[in-house]
């Protein structure tokens, strides 16, 4: 055992034991800023299981369109179905009373919705999202839907869906004259092709409202396919099985918009 003498050293100072508790502030200011236009393509399902998922949306479209009127924001608002078997449903837009596509200047665009969005029941078993999507901003976009798509707009594509989409699926079904359309739909490939529709990879999404991966009911598949175009274009993902329309389509309003609802602090 050996002594230890503690010598003082004037150099060092003391910090007080606890240490002074007093609140810093630090600010920060977020400003959030709208898109100056936006182009929506709703792709909604009208097989012959899809009828209440059609009126949940059209009931509910209120809170999607509210962040729209008035808001100064240029938009246009389109619906395709995802029946490929009829041609006049092929990648084309689904009007009412001769509009097209819901904007601006339609002064009843929650009535107008809902006669473009309540599809019916009677379209094909085999859904075909991502090709509608392709039909109508590619193959139809100088034809029959000309006027919908700019350029220079945000775009976001919504679908809505109770089974997978079988759009790479070729059979009884198939393109036809039409050879190029289940390489370009594959998920992956479909992705890019979105992507690169604009020359920054944030003014597109893709949000699908489709069953869960983990299933929710017997009568309602897995958008498996669906949800993986969703994580890689970046978009909401939502369970259709969820009653609260309300919530999904505020969101949906908020993001079309260009509004966010989440944020991070320095």
């Amino acid at each position: 055992q050996s002594d230890i003498n503690l010598i003082p050293d004037s150099s060092l100072t003391s910090t007080p034991n606890p240490p002074d508790l007093s609140a810093v502030t630090k600010e920060d200011r977020i400003v959030q800023v709208t898109v100056p236009s936006v182009d929506v393509l709703w792709v909604i399902d009208n097989s012959c299981s899809m009828i209440e998922e059609q009126i949940a949306l059209t009931d509910n479209f209120g809170k999607f369109i509210q962040y729209f009127v008035g808001s100064g924001l240029d938009y246009h608002i389109g619906v395709v179905s995802t029946d490929w078997e009829d041609d006049q449903h092929q990648g084309k837009l689904q009007g009412s009373n001769g509009l097209k596509w819901i904007d601006d200047q339609v002064t009843n665009p929650v009535q107008v919705f809902g006669e473009m969005a309540v599809l019916g029941t009677y379209g094909s078993a085999y859904e075909k999202g991502r090709a509608q999507v392709y039909g109508a901003l590619d193959l139809n976009r100088d034809t029959d839907n000309a006027g919908f798509y700019r350029d220079e707009a945000y775009l976001m594509v919504v679908a809505i869906s109770d089974e997978d989409d079988s759009s790479g699926v070729v059979g009884a079904y198939d393109y036809s004259n039409i050879p190029d359309i289940p390489a370009i739909v594959e998920p992956v490939a479909f992705a890019d092709w979105m992507k690169g529709m604009k020359k920054n990879e944030e003014m597109v999404s893709f949000s699908s409202i489709v069953g869960p991966e983990s299933g929710c009911s017997t009568a309602i598949e897995p958008g498996t396919e669906y949800l993986e175009v969703t994580r890689l274009v970046g978009g909401i993902e939502w369970s259709i099985c969820d009653p609260d329309w309300d919530q999904v389509l505020e969101e949906l309003g908020m993001q079309a918009a260009g509004l966010k609802r989440e944020f991070f602090l320095t």
